[in-house]
């Protein structure tokens, strides 16, 4: 199985080795930012050890590591489902409970994150969830998918990033970034060109930290929460 690991301000891909480190990691990203708990638009061929060998070809020749990464972020399995739907519900309801009605928040959290339901994201083919990890801890995550775009995305080959979640702790640690940068290699390994969201307009640290990483807006759609509909930005980049 590949790995990534974070640490000394670079991102890392490779094979675990031991408890302690890593080997033939590959820096893929120095950048850092702010890290940001961004509710994505959200709805709803490859298995995992495919997916993480077309990883190893698309990022290139490998070099070593030494020192022992902060957390590590590594595909999801059906065994990590319930674990996700604790922290994806944890982390949504930190982020936008105080600014909705308690009967909305409740009502988007049974629809989309129940075990079943992440265990459902965690095994469709047209998508990818990526998990980071401190000491075995989930921390935080993100979703990916790729098929169909809406009309705003002028690509035939775009991908979706459906949540990227952060537990509060991590927030402003380079784990949401780190997310992000393992997310964009997979939709690059799966030869997808540009990239997209859907940000609450009220969300401004999400849109904020899309737009340090390379976003902009490019139209909007509608969020359905419970029983409210609300405004998201769309916004995209592309996959260079």
């Amino acid at each position: 199985m590949i790995d990534f690991a974070w640490t000394g301000g670079r991102l890392y891909v490779g094979g675990h080795v031991d408890k302690v480190g890593f080997a033939m990691l590959y820096p893929i990203s120095n950048s850092s930012a702010l890290c940001a708990s961004a509710r994505v638009s959200s709805s709803h061929d490859h298995p995992i050890a495919s997916r993480a060998e077309s990883l190893r070809c698309a990022l290139g020749p490998h070099s070593p590591l030494r020192d022992r990464p902060k957390f590590v972020i590594r595909p999801a399995t059906h065994e990590d489902a319930a674990a996700l739907a604790l922290l994806a519900e944890r982390t949504f309801r930190a982020t936008f409970g105080a600014a909705n009605r308690a009967e909305d928040m409740d009502a988007h959290c049974r629809n989309s994150y129940s075990a079943a339901r992440q265990a459902d994201e965690i095994a469709r083919i047209d998508g990818a969830t990526l998990l980071g990890l401190a000491n075995d801890a989930l921390i935080g995550f993100i979703q990916l998918r790729w098929g169909t775009a809406p009309s705003a995305i002028a690509s035939l080959a775009a991908g979706e990033i459906q949540r990227l979640y952060a537990d509060a702790a991590w927030h402003g640690r380079g784990l949401a970034n780190a997310l992000l940068q393992a997310g964009l290699a997979v939709l690059r390994a799966h030869h997808l060109d540009q990239v997209w969201l859907g940000v609450w307009e009220h969300n401004p640290r999400a849109r904020a930290f899309y737009r340090k990483c390379g976003f902009v807006d490019v139209g909007e759609h509608i969020f359905q929460l419970g029983d409210d509909p609300q405004r998201d930005v769309l916004m995209a980049r592309r996959l260079d």
